[in-house]
């Protein structure tokens, strides 16, 4: 496990207390992120999903979301808060600095080419 790791998986327990209402937060974040995304239901990458609260208004609002995150407690996480909605999604441990090549066709937000150095030449833009 390296450092990045260990500092997540350190966070993973603790993770909601970040925020001062998760639940509150998922739903702001879904508000932005449909003016974002649009209406119409899209494939959605989380390559940093942490547990979901991006991922879970995504799929609440019936995009199709596939998740990755570095840190296997926040996926369990994230696994958890999504069977607690009856939300299906495909959550994977997986370093977005080290990117799948399955990955490279899915549509992915904004978020992770800002956070991943050249990664938007790897992965194609979601559509609008």
């Amino acid at each position: 496990m390296d450092d990045t790791q260990a500092f997540y998986e350190s966070l993973a327990d603790d993770y909601d207390l970040l925020f001062a209402d998760w639940e509150a937060s998922i739903q702001w974040q879904r508000t932005v992120l449909a003016g974002l995304v649009g209406a119409s239901p899209k494939h959605v990458l989380d390559v940093t999903c942490g547990m979901g609260t991006q991922a879970i208004g995504l799929a609440l609002d019936g995009h199709t979301v596939v998740t990755r995150d570095l840190s296997p407690r926040l996926v369990e996480r994230l696994e958890k808060q999504a069977r607690r909605r009856s939300l299906s999604m495909e959550c994977t441990v997986r370093d977005v600095r080290e990117i799948d090549p399955a990955d490279a066709g899915r549509p992915h937000g904004a978020r992770a080419r800002r956070h991943v150095p050249g990664l938007g030449a790897r992965l194609r833009p979601a559509p609008r």
